[in-house]
């Protein structure tokens, strides 16, 4: 950030007004707010950290392991909200093509190509950190838009609004937005019921170079090991996101970056050559989440708060700035006699949002249950399933294109 760009970094408030209130300064939270901003509604973003990040990161930098493979879909929305192209160029991964292999090797493979549908990428790899600093960077110009240090701690909601209590301050606003991630202090203090469970696996990520390029190329593999994806990045670069049972993640845990490398040999080998560590190894635990409700008078909940599925389609955060997305476009469109709580208007968002990411559940929960747990005759069957697939170009290249039309597409 130059010196002279104005700071996001705001005082604790104390008893104040706002039209919205944005629990969450993640990705989610930020895009919502960035969003609703353009339509001249007062907003108030609550975090416990507000601080604001660097925009670009230097080109010595390593690249950063938390990478989002994001849509062209969610491309379009960061685009619309002249984000975009506030990002490095230089440090965005491109996935032109994407090869998925089952558990029996070569003969059961999934190719999906870009090109062959008509489009310019199937996903775009991008840093956390990088997509955080350009939207606080964005919404430091936004008068209207303002940062509150602290957590929430409690809901009022009334026919007229909603008061916000939190650590230090008290906001009283018309909308309260629930963007702070699945352990939502928004979700609870709203009473809106939610089912969470362990996925049974942890997630390990990583940064690795390799010798031979990648040529754009995203590679997934379903074995008895987990499903283990290596993403493009810039240069041969790849990233490297592994969901591993239980069983081996205790395993895994314990091993150095080179012994990833190792590991993943025999999977990566015959394509990318040998692997190099280029970062430390990160872990997390994998969850489902789902609520019942998305709203409630004064409250709606967006991204992890409302929805957590299965990482396999990488699908995560495209969802959630889908929702964001929708969200801010419903209340930007109201009426001037409608009230931004209302619970009529809130819950077409609702209604809008909960079938797409419904589905997208259930296929990625199907996909893990046909491809990632196969035992019996599950297994075959799965592997001339993507074998039969993957020799119907016409249909493979539809399905593509529906799910780049509809934000959904990833890994």
């Amino acid at each position: 950030m130059n010196d002279s760009q104005p700071s996001p970094i705001s005082r604790t408030l104390t008893s104040e007004t706002t039209d919205v209130a944005v629990a969450g300064a993640g990705i989610v939270g930020l895009a919502f707010a960035l969003a609703l901003s353009e339509g001249g509604s007062s907003i108030a973003v609550i975090a416990p950290h507000a601080k604001s990040k660097t925009v670009n990161a230097a080109a010595t930098e390593p690249l950063e392991t938390r990478v989002y493979a994001l849509s062209p879909a969610t491309r379009r929305f960061l685009e619309d909200l002249r984000i975009w192209h506030q990002l490095d160029a230089g440090r965005i991964g491109v996935a032109t093509d994407m090869r998925v292999f089952g558990r029996d090797g070569t003969w059961s493979e999934l190719h999906f190509g870009a090109y062959q549908s008509g489009a310019q990428a199937l996903a775009f790899m991008v840093g956390h950190n990088a997509l955080v600093g350009a939207l606080k960077s964005a919404l430091g110009f936004q008068k209207n838009v303002r940062f509150v240090r602290g957590t929430v701690t409690g809901l009022e909601v009334s026919t007229d609004g909603v008061v916000v209590h939190g650590d230090g301050f008290g906001l009283k606003a018309k909308l309260a937005v629930g963007a702070d991630g699945i352990d939502s202090a928004v979700r609870e203090a709203a009473g809106i019921t939610s089912k969470e469970k362990s996925l049974g696996a942890t997630g390990f990520v990583a940064n690795f170079a390799i010798e031979l390029p990648h040529h754009d190329c995203a590679y997934q593999w379903f074995s008895d090991e987990g499903i283990i994806a290596l993403l493009p990045l810039p240069g041969r670069r790849v990233s490297l996101v592994w969901s591993a049972p239980e069983a081996l993640a205790a395993d895994l845990a314990n091993r150095s970056p080179v012994e990833f490398a190792s590991r993943l040999a025999p999977y990566a080998g015959k394509a990318l050559g040998t692997l190099s560590p280029v970062s430390e190894v990160s872990s997390f635990a994998l969850r489902r989440l789902s609520v019942g409700h998305w709203v409630k008078p004064g409250v709606a909940l967006v991204g992890d708060a409302a929805h957590v599925i299965h990482p396999l389609a990488g699908q995560g955060l495209n969802l959630g700035l889908d929702d964001a997305r929708v969200l801010a476009e419903i209340l930007s469109a109201r009426g001037p006699q409608r009230s931004l709580g209302e619970l009529r208007l809130l819950r077409s968002f609702e209604r809008r949002r909960k079938e797409a990411v419904m589905t997208m559940a259930t296929a990625t929960d199907a996909l893990n249950l046909l491809f990632g747990r196969p035992s019996g005759m599950l297994a075959p069957l799965a592997g001339l399933g993507m074998a039969a697939l993957n020799r119907m170009p016409p249909l493979k290249n539809q399905l593509i294109g529906h799910a780049l039309q509809n934000a959904a597409f990833g890994f």
